[in-house]
């Protein structure tokens, strides 16, 4: 009984992040989506409170946790200088509610949660491949060469699920959890295919570059005997080939003139930070940068969502105080993330997915703007992962706790 309570809460739980990112009409302004999420959320709303009410937290996890509690806390009080008083409060009380979920979550198994991820994420992409087939107009960004989004709002949130399936079929590998987690290696070999053709298709190039990274760094650093020798040998075979195959590469991934400014990203950059001048230190508000007295600064036929980068992001919403905050909390999951790995002697879960998520930063948004469907993901798989090792996530009830 316990068993299907866990999974059912955290179904719901990583379904309202990940559908987050789905393309639905708005609703008074507001993504559809953020409803169907408040939805979901309610339905799990009592276990949350009890295993909310049950966790301790100690040491590492405490002050990370801290971190980002002040930091949210941080947002909603930029209500008070904010140019968009109503997305400010909104999508600060939306981050706190689903860190309330997420901490709700530490208490059940890290495997059993990357399970259910992977299992929405597979869902997903087999969607959005059935939308190109439905409708390839509705499935395909248009921007001068087509990039798969299937179901969702922009081929990012795809590929980013699907850059996720990768980095987790990699650890897995590692681990020698390829029988146990799939059933068979064929299974393992179909869904790390699938998902690396995906995410090859949504054409994300600098999300494919961070993905390769994250695995690289998987089994280089974590494999061992044989597969450390095989690991080394595919490495040198991947560079030998993307070497003798770079001027096809170049061409297919080629964005023309775009590319001298990273595809429009310098010029979003320019003016985002002449437009926090006089506003360093607070910035312009929490959520405020898609607010129309900003349109007038972003000329031509793309009007940029968000900074497409973290900081950059973060400094223009949150000042200098906000993006000091952000900053540390990065650096300490990062390093939170590290211990639990030399801990366990094999590849954390959750550093990997703050690794990729950190480094998406550089020139794209998961952390410093709107709720996304991975900025918090890795926080609750680092918390339940020391929760297992019993280095800072205790449960009240037990000895100790």
């Amino acid at each position: 009984m316990n068993l299907v309570l866990n999974s059912k809460y955290l179904v719901l739980l990583l379904s309202s992040l990940i559908f987050l990112e789905v393309s639905l009409p708005h609703v008074a302004g507001l993504k559809s989506t953020y409803l169907i999420m408040i939805a979901l959320l309610a339905v799990i709303a009592i276990p949350a409170i009890n295993n909310f009410r049950q966790l301790k937290l100690k040491s590492f996890s405490f002050w990370l946790v801290a971190l980002m509690v002040i930091y949210f806390l941080f947002c909603l009080s930029s209500v008070f200088w904010s140019v968009t008083k109503f997305s400010t409060v909104v999508h600060s009380l939306l981050y706190l509610i689903t860190l309330f979920f997420i901490l709700g979550a530490c208490k059940y198994d890290s495997e059993k949660t990357i399970d259910i991820f992977q299992r929405i994420a597979v869902f997903c992409m087999t969607a959005s491949w059935l939308a190109l087939i439905i409708n390839p107009t509705f499935a395909l960004q248009q921007k001068g060469m087509w990039r798969l989004r299937g179901i969702f709002y922009h081929e990012f949130e795809l590929g980013f699920i699907a850059a996720v399936v990768v980095i987790i079929c990699a650890i897995r590998w590692v681990k020698n959890d390829v029988k146990q987690r799939y059933k068979s290696a064929l299974n393992f070999y179909i869904i790390a295919g699938f998902s690396m053709a995906t995410l090859l298709a949504t054409q994300t190039r600098t999300l494919l570059a961070y993905t390769v990274i994250c695995v690289g760094i998987a089994v280089l650093f974590y494999s061992k005997g044989k597969k450390r020798l095989s690991s080394i040998f595919l490495v040198g075979l991947t560079l030998s080939l993307l070497f003798v195959f770079q001027g096809n590469i170049a061409a297919t991934y080629d964005r023309g003139a775009s590319d001298s400014t990273l595809s429009g990203r310098i010029l979003i950059w320019e003016r985002t930070l002449a437009l926090t001048k006089n506003n360093e230190l607070l910035g312009h508000g929490f959520g405020s940068f898609t607010d129309k007295k900003f349109d007038v600064f972003f000329t031509g036929n793309y009007r940029p969502p968000h900074a497409h980068n973290t900081w950059i992001m973060s400094y223009f919403e949150t000042g200098l105080v906000g993006v000091s905050i952000l900053s540390l909390f990065l650096v300490l999951q990062l390093l939170f993330g590290i211990v639990l790995s030399r801990r366990m002697g094999t590849p954390s879960y959750g550093f990997f997915m703050s690794l990729l998520a950190t480094m998406i930063g550089a020139t794209s948004l998961i952390y410093g703007g709107k709720v996304a469907a991975l900025s918090l993901i890795p926080l609750l798989l680092l918390l339940q992962q020391s929760r297992e090792l019993g280095i800072g996530v205790f449960d009240k009830k037990r000895r100790g706790g």
